[in-house]
């Protein structure tokens, strides 16, 4: 069985998210190993990641990892699962590590407005083509949308590792 972690973050430096993700397998595996008396490092490679430049395709994003705990069986609702971040976006939980994404306050005029449309949207019958496109680019490192639409966003415009 493989096991699959997914994340929507948003860097704030051009170096953070490899950064984090180095610290997070370090940190992760040395528990891990502690824990069960072995050693080495527990996943087979280089995680994976699809920039994402486009508001539509972000949003699915977040829909498709809330929902994933569901698709597998571990939970019937996104809220029954330990990790979601579905309690905080569409029900109001208090986070100390999830921070609200510009375009998630986009989604209502204050906090109840957010939390309704936020649920909406996740109960709604998700675009098949548009998770299919978030999948395909999600396995080959590959960016979606338009970076010139949207200048804020710090990660460069091209596949693969970033150069120093």
């Amino acid at each position: 069985m493989t096991n699959h972690v997914h994340f929507a973050i948003t860097p704030h430096e051009h170096d953070s998210l490899p950064q984090l993700m180095k610290s997070l397998h370090q940190r992760y595996a040395g528990y891990i190993n502690k824990k069960y008396d072995r050693s080495g490092t527990l996943w087979g490679g280089r995680y994976r990641l699809c920039i994402i430049f486009d508001g539509a395709y972000l949003l699915t994003c977040m829909r498709y990892i809330e929902l994933n705990p569901v698709r597998a069986g571990m939970v019937q609702h996104p809220r029954d699962y330990r990790w979601s971040s579905y309690r905080v976006n569409a029900e109001g939980a208090q986070s100390s590590f999830v921070e609200p994404h510009p375009l998630y306050l986009s989604l209502g005029e204050n906090e109840a407005d957010r939390l309704r449309n936020y649920r909406q949207f996740v109960a709604a019958t998700p675009d098949d083509e548009v998770t299919d496109t978030l999948r395909r680019a999600t396995r080959s490192n590959c960016i979606v949308g338009d970076p010139a639409g949207d200048p804020a966003l710090p990660i460069p415009g091209r596949k693969g590792r970033p150069h120093k």
